[in-house]
């Protein structure tokens, strides 16, 4: 018999993939193309030096990653 926390782990992992597997294939490729448009900014605007990231008028530039994303 299955634990009790196993199951409701289960159940928890599949309501939470149960939407993306619903999206139809075209939407999912876009959302998949727009998260690796904003990684690569992001890294980008990453100090290579420190780690750090790049500051614009001491706050990130919200903005632009924004609409490197829509």
């Amino acid at each position: 018999m299955p634990s009790l926390t196993r199951t409701v782990a289960c159940a928890v992992a599949a309501l939470l993939t149960l939407p993306t597997a619903a999206m139809p294939a075209e939407t999912r490729e876009k959302g998949r193309e727009l998260a690796t448009r904003a990684i690569e900014y992001l890294r980008s605007q990453q100090d290579e030096e420190t780690g750090g990231w790049a500051i614009t008028e001491g706050r990130p530039d919200l903005r632009r990653i924004g609409e490197v994303t829509l």
